[in-house]
């Protein structure tokens, strides 16, 4: 069984993909699932449907949502359970695309930190097939989905910084500098990402550009949170202007895990 919440809502039983029409129920099913294995209170689900507010029908409403539920999505449903004032969907970690997505990431990053670049981009590979789109992003509850949105594309970012230290390591300068300057646009305040755009031009005999990507996120930094680059971005940059011929052999910038 495979349930994704890493783009729109779906269940797949390994013979049939399961979407749920209901706005209401995917925001119950959603609800279900972050706490996977886990009784929530029916009054935490109705404060979820609700938005705080919820009718006076709210225990009957919640009831047939749960029946709908498991009447309509096979034997997905069957894994909802009632228990203790609440309810359980039984899902074990490796059923929940955003629980193996965590767990590939820390598989490369094991992978990285033990000379395996080419492990890491592999599995990092196999974690980002994973996400088809926003995560959560038919989910229409925003006090359930706004914070773990943020997390879980935090966690997306991370990932993604990992995957651009392995390329490096493997040599891979030239080809990831089109996808870092898109992605430093994207996420400005990400200063990683900018260190590693640094060093990629660096490698590929760009020295100027590197310093001038340097001079573009000093004063982007001081405009947006009045604060000077960070320590290790500090650091890279006198080190590029010494032309520290470290920086073109094995992965040795500040920060690298």
């Amino acid at each position: 069984m495979d349930f994704r919440l890493l783009g729109s809502l779906l269940i797949d039983d390994g013979t049939r993909i399961y979407t749920v029409d209901s706005a209401k129920q995917r925001v119950l099913l959603t609800a279900l699932l972050l706490r996977a294995g886990q009784t929530v209170l029916k009054e935490r689900l109705a404060d979820v449907l609700w938005d705080g507010i919820p009718p006076q029908s709210a225990d009957v409403t919640l009831r047939n949502y749960i029946l709908r539920l498991r009447q309509n999505t096979g034997s997905a449903g069957a894994r909802i359970v009632t228990r203790n004032g609440g309810y359980l969907i039984d899902v074990d970690e490796e059923e929940l695309d955003l629980h193996r997505f965590g767990r590939l990431r820390a598989v490369a990053a094991e992978a990285l930190g033990a000379g395996q670049a080419g492990r890491a981009v592999q599995v990092l590979n196999e974690a980002f097939a994973l996400w088809r789109g926003q995560a959560l992003e038919d989910i229409p509850c925003d006090n359930l989905c706004m914070d773990i949105r943020q997390k879980l594309e935090e966690q997306r970012i991370d990932a993604l910084e990992l995957k651009f230290e392995a390329e490096l390591a493997l040599g891979r300068h030239r080809a990831m500098i089109s996808e870092l300057l898109g992605l430093v646009t994207a996420h400005p305040l990400r200063e990683r990402l900018w260190e590693l755009l640094m060093v990629a031009l660096f490698r590929a005999g760009r020295q100027a550009e590197a310093l001038d990507t340097y001079r573009r996120v000093h004063r982007l930094l001081g405009d947006e949170l009045g604060i000077r680059p960070g320590v290790q971005l500090s650091s890279l940059q006198r080190r590029i202007l010494a032309g520290d011929v470290q920086l073109l052999g094995p992965l040795v910038i500040p920060g690298s895990s």
